[in-house]
Protein backbone atom coordinates (compact mmCIF):
# COMPACT_ATOMS: atom_id res chain seq x y z
CA UNK A 1 0.00 0.00 0.00
CA UNK A 2 1.40 3.36 -1.20
CA UNK A 3 1.87 5.93 1.84
CA UNK A 4 -0.84 7.94 0.35
CA UNK A 5 -3.38 5.55 0.00
CA UNK A 6 -2.43 4.45 3.36
CA UNK A 7 -3.04 8.39 4.58
CA UNK A 8 -6.25 8.44 2.99
CA UNK A 9 -7.59 5.13 5.02
CA UNK A 10 -6.04 6.69 8.11
CA UNK A 11 -7.93 9.75 7.31
CA UNK A 12 -11.41 8.21 6.74
CA UNK A 13 -10.97 5.98 9.86
CA UNK A 14 -10.39 9.72 11.95
CA UNK A 15 -13.55 10.97 9.98
CA UNK A 16 -15.83 8.25 11.94
CA UNK A 17 -14.45 8.43 14.88
CA UNK A 18 -18.05 10.36 16.28
CA UNK A 19 -19.62 7.17 14.38
CA UNK A 20 -18.08 4.58 15.89
CA UNK A 21 -18.25 5.75 19.33
CA UNK A 22 -21.75 5.87 19.14
CA UNK A 23 -21.76 2.13 17.58
CA UNK A 24 -19.41 1.25 20.63
CA UNK A 25 -21.71 2.86 23.15
CA UNK A 26 -24.73 0.94 21.32
CA UNK A 27 -22.97 -2.36 21.12
CA UNK A 28 -22.32 -1.79 24.95
CA UNK A 29 -26.01 -1.35 25.73
CA UNK A 30 -26.65 -4.76 24.11
CA UNK A 31 -26.46 -6.87 27.86
CA UNK A 32 -24.72 -9.68 25.14
CA UNK A 33 -23.42 -11.87 28.67
CA UNK A 34 -22.58 -15.54 27.91
CA UNK A 35 -25.46 -17.14 29.33
CA UNK A 36 -23.12 -20.17 30.89
CA UNK A 37 -21.40 -18.38 32.98
CA UNK A 38 -21.79 -19.87 36.16
CA UNK A 39 -25.16 -18.65 38.01
CA UNK A 40 -26.06 -17.04 35.73
CA UNK A 41 -30.03 -17.49 34.15
CA UNK A 42 -29.26 -19.02 30.64
CA UNK A 43 -32.57 -18.34 29.75
CA UNK A 44 -32.92 -14.48 30.56
CA UNK A 45 -29.30 -13.67 28.84
CA UNK A 46 -29.59 -16.39 25.40
CA UNK A 47 -30.11 -13.83 22.41
CA UNK A 48 -27.77 -11.16 23.73
CA UNK A 49 -24.58 -12.82 21.65
CA UNK A 50 -27.29 -12.95 18.24
CA UNK A 51 -27.99 -9.28 19.26
CA UNK A 52 -24.42 -7.82 19.28
CA UNK A 53 -23.94 -10.55 15.71
CA UNK A 54 -26.53 -8.61 14.04
CA UNK A 55 -24.73 -5.43 14.87
CA UNK A 56 -21.50 -6.46 13.40
CA UNK A 57 -23.51 -8.03 10.72
CA UNK A 58 -24.86 -4.63 9.36
CA UNK A 59 -21.56 -3.60 9.97
CA UNK A 60 -19.77 -5.81 8.06
CA UNK A 61 -22.34 -4.94 5.37
CA UNK A 62 -21.22 -1.41 5.32
CA UNK A 63 -18.32 -2.21 4.23
CA UNK A 64 -19.14 -4.48 1.35
CA UNK A 65 -18.76 -7.75 3.27
CA UNK A 66 -20.79 -10.93 2.12
CA UNK A 67 -22.22 -12.11 5.66
CA UNK A 68 -23.71 -14.94 7.39
CA UNK A 69 -24.95 -15.47 10.44
CA UNK A 70 -25.11 -19.17 12.40
CA UNK A 71 -24.96 -20.93 15.82
CA UNK A 72 -24.83 -23.57 17.23
CA UNK A 73 -26.97 -22.82 19.57
CA UNK A 74 -30.69 -20.45 19.19
CA UNK A 75 -29.71 -17.48 20.52
CA UNK A 76 -25.79 -17.78 20.37
CA UNK A 77 -25.47 -16.58 16.83
CA UNK A 78 -21.62 -16.24 15.67
CA UNK A 79 -21.11 -13.92 12.38
CA UNK A 80 -18.34 -14.05 9.98
CA UNK A 81 -18.07 -11.55 6.73
CA UNK A 82 -15.61 -11.71 3.99
CA UNK A 83 -14.62 -8.73 2.04
CA UNK A 84 -12.99 -10.33 -0.94
CA UNK A 85 -9.92 -9.66 -2.29
CA UNK A 86 -8.24 -8.80 -5.73
CA UNK A 87 -6.89 -12.05 -5.57
CA UNK A 88 -3.29 -13.81 -5.70
CA UNK A 89 -2.83 -12.40 -1.93
CA UNK A 90 -3.28 -14.23 1.64
CA UNK A 91 -6.14 -13.79 3.63
CA UNK A 92 -6.39 -12.06 6.90
CA UNK A 93 -8.83 -12.75 9.92
CA UNK A 94 -10.25 -10.12 12.06
CA UNK A 95 -11.66 -11.67 15.27
CA UNK A 96 -13.07 -11.32 18.37
CA UNK A 97 -15.81 -12.72 20.76
CA UNK A 98 -19.41 -11.11 21.10
CA UNK A 99 -19.70 -11.94 24.97
CA UNK A 100 -18.83 -10.62 27.65
CA UNK A 101 -18.83 -11.53 31.51
CA UNK A 102 -21.63 -10.75 33.86
CA UNK A 103 -21.56 -7.77 35.59
CA UNK A 104 -22.96 -8.97 39.02
CA UNK A 105 -21.00 -6.91 40.55
CA UNK A 106 -23.05 -3.67 39.03
CA UNK A 107 -22.93 -1.51 42.65
CA UNK A 108 -19.26 -0.98 42.29
CA UNK A 109 -19.37 0.47 39.16
CA UNK A 110 -19.72 4.12 39.10
CA UNK A 111 -22.59 4.29 36.07
CA UNK A 112 -24.82 1.27 34.74
CA UNK A 113 -22.11 -1.25 32.79
CA UNK A 114 -24.64 -1.79 30.11
CA UNK A 115 -25.04 2.08 29.59
CA UNK A 116 -21.90 3.12 27.98
CA UNK A 117 -20.19 6.29 29.93
CA UNK A 118 -18.06 8.59 27.33
CA UNK A 119 -15.57 11.03 28.94
CA UNK A 120 -13.15 12.82 26.73
CA UNK A 121 -10.42 9.58 26.43
CA UNK A 122 -12.82 6.86 27.31
CA UNK A 123 -16.05 4.76 26.60
CA UNK A 124 -17.17 2.77 30.03
CA UNK A 125 -19.25 -0.35 30.26
CA UNK A 126 -19.30 -3.85 30.43
CA UNK A 127 -17.91 -4.33 27.22
CA UNK A 128 -15.94 -1.99 26.52
CA UNK A 129 -12.27 -3.33 26.40
CA UNK A 130 -13.24 -6.96 25.90
CA UNK A 131 -13.80 -6.98 22.94
CA UNK A 132 -16.67 -4.81 21.77
CA UNK A 133 -13.98 -1.55 20.81
CA UNK A 134 -12.01 -4.75 19.00
CA UNK A 135 -14.76 -6.03 17.10
CA UNK A 136 -15.94 -1.96 16.37
CA UNK A 137 -12.71 -1.19 15.45
CA UNK A 138 -12.09 -3.91 13.06
CA UNK A 139 -15.14 -3.48 11.23
CA UNK A 140 -14.80 0.28 10.94
CA UNK A 141 -11.05 -0.42 9.70
CA UNK A 142 -12.59 -2.46 6.88
CA UNK A 143 -15.41 -0.06 5.82
CA UNK A 144 -12.24 2.81 5.66
CA UNK A 145 -10.64 0.13 3.42
CA UNK A 146 -13.88 0.05 1.20
CA UNK A 147 -14.85 3.09 1.26
CA UNK A 148 -11.21 4.34 -0.13
CA UNK A 149 -11.21 2.15 -3.26
CA UNK A 150 -8.42 -0.01 -1.09
CA UNK A 151 -8.63 -3.55 -1.97
CA UNK A 152 -6.43 -5.92 -0.46
CA UNK A 153 -5.16 -9.09 -2.78
CA UNK A 154 -6.01 -11.27 -0.21
CA UNK A 155 -9.69 -11.95 1.22
CA UNK A 156 -10.21 -9.92 4.52
CA UNK A 157 -12.61 -12.43 6.92
CA UNK A 158 -14.05 -10.90 9.42
CA UNK A 159 -15.21 -12.57 12.56
CA UNK A 160 -17.61 -12.33 15.63
CA UNK A 161 -18.24 -15.63 17.75
CA UNK A 162 -19.98 -16.22 20.94
CA UNK A 163 -17.77 -17.85 23.28
CA UNK A 164 -18.21 -20.77 25.36
CA UNK A 165 -16.85 -22.05 28.46
CA UNK A 166 -16.36 -25.64 29.71
CA UNK A 167 -17.56 -27.70 32.71
CA UNK A 168 -14.83 -26.72 35.27
CA UNK A 169 -15.20 -22.85 33.96
CA UNK A 170 -12.33 -22.21 32.05
CA UNK A 171 -12.82 -20.24 29.03
CA UNK A 172 -12.26 -23.00 25.88
CA UNK A 173 -10.94 -22.55 22.93
CA UNK A 174 -12.82 -20.75 19.69
CA UNK A 175 -15.08 -22.81 18.07
CA UNK A 176 -12.81 -25.32 14.92
CA UNK A 177 -14.30 -22.74 12.21
CA UNK A 178 -12.23 -19.97 13.22
CA UNK A 179 -9.57 -20.90 11.40
CA UNK A 180 -11.68 -20.67 7.69
CA UNK A 181 -14.76 -19.42 7.80
CA UNK A 182 -16.01 -17.27 5.00
CA UNK A 183 -19.49 -17.63 4.32
CA UNK A 184 -21.11 -20.95 3.01
CA UNK A 185 -20.64 -21.70 -0.66
CA UNK A 186 -16.78 -20.80 -0.63
CA UNK A 187 -13.95 -23.53 -0.64
CA UNK A 188 -12.84 -23.42 3.02
CA UNK A 189 -14.95 -25.56 5.46
CA UNK A 190 -17.81 -24.05 6.35
CA UNK A 191 -19.94 -23.84 9.84
CA UNK A 192 -21.16 -26.22 11.60
CA UNK A 193 -24.92 -26.40 11.22
CA UNK A 194 -27.48 -25.86 14.34
CA UNK A 195 -27.85 -28.56 17.03
CA UNK A 196 -31.17 -27.83 17.65
CA UNK A 197 -30.18 -27.64 21.38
Amino acid sequence: MTADRSNRVLARIDSMREEMVATLAEAVSIRSVNPTCPDQDYDDLVGGETEVSRLLATLYRQAGAETELFGEVPGRDNVVGVVHGSGGGRSLIFNGHVDVVPADDSVQWTHDPFTAFIDETHVWGRGSADMKSGLVAQAFAARALTETGTRLRGDLILQGWSARRTSNTTWGPPPSWVAASPPTGRSSPSPPAPTGR
